[in-house]
């Protein structure tokens, strides 16, 4: 006889119980990180740190990803309710920065 699987959560629940994941990605058109840009990278480094230190963010991992100080942040949040809170703010400090990714997904591997 198999075991009888346990009911799932509903829908909202589940989305809280699980991690949500943002990457940010700080880019150059072959000219280096714009100084907006790598300030406002700076910000949101700034306010992700102030987030671990509450217990807020699971996991933060810092990336430089090309030669011309091109960066990535990689943010696993404990639950959907602090990350909705912190990327209200995130996109409130990346609002019209030029060459400043925001996604709500996880970063890619380093094979991609």
């Amino acid at each position: 006889m198999k075991p009888t699987p346990s009911p799932t959560l509903p829908a909202t629940g589940a989305k809280d119980a699980t991690p949500t994941r943002i990457t940010i990605d700080a880019l150059s058109r072959g000219k280096g990180v714009p100084a907006e840009t790598r300030e406002a990278f700076k910000q949101i480094r700034a306010l992700l740190e102030r987030r671990r230190a509450t217990a807020a963010v699971a996991a933060l991992q810092y990336q430089r990803i090309g030669i011309e100080g091109e960066s990535r942040l990689c943010v696993d949040f404990r639950n959907a309710i602090d990350a909705q809170a912190a990327l209200a703010e995130i996109r409130k400090i990346s609002a019209d920065v030029d060459l400043l990714n925001v996604v709500e997904a996880p970063c890619p591997s380093n094979k991609e």
